[in-house]
C-alpha cells in the first residue's frame, strides 16, 4: 500500500501508511529502506539517515542497500 502511494506521489500517505507498518513490526527491514527512499524523494536526508541507521543498528548491521544509501548522503 505504501508503494502505491509513493506511486501516486502522495508523500504523507505514503509514510503514514510505512510508519504504521513498522510500529506493527519494528524489523521488517524493507519497510525502513522504503522510508529513506522517500525522506530522500523529498529532501528530508537527515530522516533517511534515521531510518537506514536504525537497519544498521537493530536490524542487520552489514545491511548492503542501507551501508551503500548511507554513503551517498
Amino acid at each position: 500500500m505504501g508503494t502505491l502511494y509513493q506511486q501516486q506521489r502522495r508523500f504523507d500517505k505514503a509514510v503514514q501508511v510505512l510508519e504504521k507498518a513498522v510500529s506493527l513490526k519494528p524489523n521488517y527491514r524493507k519497510v525502513y529502506i522504503l522510508l529513506a527512499k522517500l525522506y530522500l524523494q523529498e529532501n528530508q536526508p537527515q530522516k533517511a539517515k534515521e531510518k537506514l541507521k536504525f537497519v544498521l543498528k537493530n536490524i542487520n548491521p552489514q545491511d548492503e542497500e542501507a551501508l551503500q544509501m548511507l554513503k551517498e548522503l
